[in-house]
């Protein structure tokens, strides 16, 4: 079995939750031939992951750090790009791709728009690609053009009573998008199977695969991509039509891939309140934890001790979401009760988010507090993300019997369930008085732990994850036989093409 496994700033570049879950998923099902396919921010990365033998290649598509998306493009060759730069007209770009592209853009500015009519839009706009140059396309003035007159009009009509943005708000929309569409590059050849691991841009090969050839799509969602988007551009110093713009686009995004998943897996029940709210019928929708190996025996083997003074520890990556902020400001507060405490946080994330954190050690005082280096050994571990997620540093922080402070958000009460503290999120205080507590009770903190760990050896077990994947691969790709799959959809009218939804098992 061939599947394409995608990604978004994640597996093998980054080491975060979903790295983790992708690393464990590839190497738990080594029967299965994988392609990763990973949209990252730039293309300067180099793997942090040792790829197993059944991971035989990885696509890079970087959506910045570039002057011109053909020095990473998919091109056969670079006198292929230069046919494919050279050999189109504007009479092409103004004929073949701005008629796709403005039912593009007046789709995901109204609420109302089906997401098959948003997904044909896509693979018009792809099947343009495949034979032409993406940045003399999407660059050319034609499609500025249009982008500012109708975005101006949508505008208007969905805020009748606002005043008209600058001009420059209407060129950084146009640039975003510039960026964000560059997965439909991505010429994806047949596979058994897509599984895309967020309802986001790396998913779009997936629908594209799914128009072209029928092929099944299984999506996975860690966190829900379209809250955490919002959450994102809530934070975000944007200007009003950038966060209108970008809302609706991830609405539309998210969208299109819940429309046309064969099956949405969830990494909790949490989320599916979410997708069914978003179109997503129960009987496409299967929950299928996350797994991890038991890290207890290892740890014990290597002799890891406790250290002499009073440690907390919080593992994840460091984002606008992730809290960290919070548990700073945390430690300032548990520090006046236990001095010599020591708090130990991960290094990596978002660039501006680790400075934040670093910033914020700085204007505190804590430098001998807190330092950004993850431990193994801590006699608390704490989880203080704000937004919803199902963090594998909780379960982790599980296995290895570890009393736990963490948000009462998202997922984790479900992880969790009594076996650990949940506080309010973006509440140091709150946390504060958790981690004292607990720090101050070591009977109590054991007796945490041994049920955390229970919880988890019953629900989190690496075969009982693997064995549902297995599973849920094997009932999708049985639907529909490759050679029974119908050729390449080109349709040129978005009201002329049927829906190609999924059909529930």
């Amino acid at each position: 079995m061939k599947i394409l496994l995608a990604t978004e700033d994640s597996y093998p570049f980054y080491t975060d939750d979903v790295a983790s879950w992708c690393d464990t998923l590839t190497k738990e099902l080594s029967e299965v031939e994988f392609t990763v396919l990973s949209v990252t921010t730039h293309p300067y990365l180099k793997p942090r992951f040792d790829l197993p033998p059944n991971v035989p290649a990885v696509i890079n598509v970087p959506i910045s750090g570039m002057l011109d998306p053909a020095e990473y493009g998919d091109h056969e060759s670079f006198p292929a790009y230069l046919r494919s730069r050279w050999t189109m007209s504007a009479e092409d770009v103004e004929q073949d791709f701005v008629p796709h592209y403005e039912q593009f853009l007046r789709a995901i500015a109204e609420p109302e728009s089906p997401p098959w009519a948003i997904a044909v839009t896509l693979l018009q706009m792809h099947l343009h690609l495949r034979y032409y140059d993406y940045d003399a396309t999407l660059a050319h003035p034609s499609v500025w053009k249009k982008f500012f007159a109708v975005m101006q009009e949508e505008w208007h009509r969905a805020h009748p009573m606002e005043k008209t943005p600058p001009p420059g708000d209407f060129h950084n929309g146009w640039q975003c998008l510039y960026r964000l569409l560059l997965p439909l590059t991505i010429d994806v050849p047949q596979f058994d199977l897509t599984h895309a691991s967020s309802a986001s841009y790396c998913g779009l090969p997936c629908v594209i695969a799914k128009l072209r050839h029928h092929t099944p799509y299984l999506l996975t969602e860690h966190g829900v991509y379209l809250r955490e988007q919002h959450v994102a551009l809530g934070q975000a110093p944007l200007s009003p039509f950038l966060r209108w713009f970008l809302s609706r686009l991830a609405t539309s995004i998210a969208s299109v891939n819940y429309a046309f998943a064969d099956q949405v897996s969830p990494v909790c029940a949490h989320h599916t309140r979410w997708e069914q709210w978003l179109g997503v019928e129960p009987e496409r929708i299967r929950v299928i934890y996350n797994g991890a190996d038991d890290p207890l025996d290892l740890l014990r083997s290597l002799g890891a001790a406790k250290p002499a003074e009073p440690t907390v520890a919080a593992g994840g990556r460091i984002t606008a979401t992730s809290g960290h902020v919070d548990l700073v400001e945390a430690a300032a507060l548990v520090r006046r009760s236990i001095p010599n405490v020591r708090f130990h946080l991960p290094a990596e994330g978002d660039e501006a988010a680790v400075q934040q954190c670093r910033d914020l050690v700085h204007g505190l005082g804590l430098e001998q507090t807190v330092v950004f280096e993850e431990s193994d050994a801590a006699h608390l571990f704490v989880v203080p993300t704000i937004s919803d997620t199902f963090p594998c540093p909780l379960i982790d922080a599980m296995l290895r019997e570890l009393p736990i402070v963490a948000t009462n958000v998202g997922g984790i009460p479900e992880a969790a369930g009594e076996s650990a503290m949940l506080v309010p999120p973006a509440d140091p205080a709150a946390m504060a008085e958790s981690i004292v507590m607990l720090l101050r009770s070591p009977d109590s903190s054991g007796r945490l732990g041994q049920h955390a760990r229970e919880r988890a050896l019953e629900l989190f077990a690496t075969d009982r994850f693997a064995a549902a994947y297995r599973a849920s691969y094997e009932k999708l790709t049985v639907r529909v036989f490759a050679d029974e799959r119908p050729a390449i959809v080109e349709t040129t009218n978005v009201s002329e093409a049927p829906p190609m939804m999924p059909t529930a098992a």
